[in-house]
């Protein structure tokens, strides 16, 4: 059935987990502001699907290759697509969430807001970070 669509990570959710937790905190919540705004400007701006992929394949993101891409950039609100018919498509939508702000200066809450992120989207089986 078409759709949302995403691996299914269930025999390797601690590896998948790890994975996603140093994507959000050494690439998109880098600590150098710039370098995190310029990779979420490269995920939104590459207007190539197979560049695309093969970005978030650097990024240890897998995604199948029959499944159409579209990245959501919540700080932003920016999107990039390359769905067509979301009925009649398999997609995968990769949500880029904002550096957590509640507690700006406190690492420990901003790692725990990077392992609760990385673990649901590793858990979650149709769109997720």
């Amino acid at each position: 059935m078409p759709g949302p669509k995403k691996v299914d990570y269930s025999d390797k959710i601690l590896e998948v987990t790890q994975t996603n937790y140093e994507f959000l905190l050494k690439k998109l919540w880098d600590p150098d502001e710039q370098e995190a705004q310029a990779l979420r400007d490269q995920l939104i701006t590459t207007r190539n699907e197979a560049q695309l992929r093969a970005l978030l394949a650097t990024l240890k993101i897998e995604v199948e290759p029959s499944t159409k891409l579209m990245i959501v950039d919540v700080v932003g609100a920016r999107t990039n697509s390359f769905v067509t018919n979301a009925g009649t498509e398999d997609f995968y939508v990769l949500v880029l969430p904002p550096k957590p702000r509640r507690h700006p200066g406190n690492d420990r809450y901003k790692e725990m807001q990077g392992w609760m992120t990385a673990h649901y989207h590793a858990v979650n089986d149709s769109y997720g970070m």
